[in-house]
Order: structure tokens, then C-alpha cells, then sequence
């Protein structure tokens, strides 16, 4: 289901979280970057951690939330890295604001399915109570898109 959901989300959002993971998942030095990145914008912003990039693994449902959530997180230390080491034109403009706006929606997609997904897994729910929560989703999202734009509903 999270993997259907993200087939239809535009492609090249999903290749910036693939970029930014394969960037990272192999490379001590890249790492070594990226701290030092991070290590630069903790003056301006103390809450920012020394962590590292989690991998995305397509075959692991929930691995994009957690890698998305991580980009996010340091989305300013990211960008600075790859401003100064982008390995091409197309990674260096991989971290505009629209880009931002677009994986903080796919984050809150991520999040609502990664929960429902938890709780399907542990209360090892019947296809038709599965079914409902869906419908349930479905309808508060319906409502509350509907309360952003009502002109929708016409």
C-alpha cells in the first residue's frame, strides 16, 4: 500500500530522498562533510544534531519516512553540503523551497500510512476492519481538504 501510494507521487521528489540516502549510505568522507556541515549552522541554530543520514530501502515499507524525516531535519546542513560538493548541476538544485514544501506533504502522507501500516502489523487486523480504517482516513483527509479549499466541493 505505501508502495502504491508512493508510485503516485511525482518521480522526482521521491529521487531527491533516493539521491540524498545514496549519497551517504557508503561514504565515511561524505559523512565527514556533512557534520562539519552541521557543525557550521549549530551557531544559528543550537538544535541541530550531529546525525546521520538513515538510509532509504525500497523493499523496507517504513524506511522512507524515516529517511524523509531525517532530510528534513537537516534540510539547511544538506543543502550547504550539497552547494559546496554537489556531484552535478541537478543535485545542487535539489533543495528549493518548493522541493521543501512537496516532502513535507509526502512526510505527512508517510506518516498517517507508516501508523496505520504499525497498526495493522501488530493487531494483525481482518481485511475488512483494515478496509474501514481506510475509508476513515480517506474521509478526514477529504474534510480537511475541503476545509482548505472549499471550492472543491462543488
Amino acid at each position: 500500500m505505501l508502495r502504491d501510494s508512493l508510485d503516485s507521487f511525482p518521480v522526482d521528489y521521491r529521487k531527491i530522498i533516493e539521491t540524498v540516502s545514496k549519497t551517504f549510505s557508503y561514504s565515511p568522507q561524505r559523512n565527514d562533510l556533512l557534520r562539519e556541515c552541521i557543525a557550521k549552522l549549530q551557531n544559528t541554530d543550537p538544535e541541530l544534531d550531529i546525525v546521520a543520514i538513515k538510509q532509504y530501502v525500497p523493499t523496507r515499507w517504513t524506511s522512507i519516512k524515516d529517511c524523509l524525516d531525517r532530510i528534513l531535519r537537516l534540510w539547511s546542513p544538506l543543502k550547504l553540503y550539497f552547494e559546496e560538493n554537489a556531484q552535478n548541476e541537478a543535485e545542487k538544485k535539489l533543495f528549493t523551497p518548493h522541493n521543501l514544501c512537496m516532502l513535507k506533504l509526502l512526510q505527512s502522507l508517510t506518516t498517517v500510512l507508516t501508523q496505520m501500516i504499525k497498526e495493522f502489523e501488530v493487531n494483525n487486523l481482518e481485511i475488512l476492519e483494515i478496509v474501514k480504517m481506510l475509508k476513515e482516513h480517506l474521509i478526514s483527509i477529504a474534510k480537511f481538504v475541503l476545509k482548505i479549499n472549499p471550492a472543491l466541493s462543488h
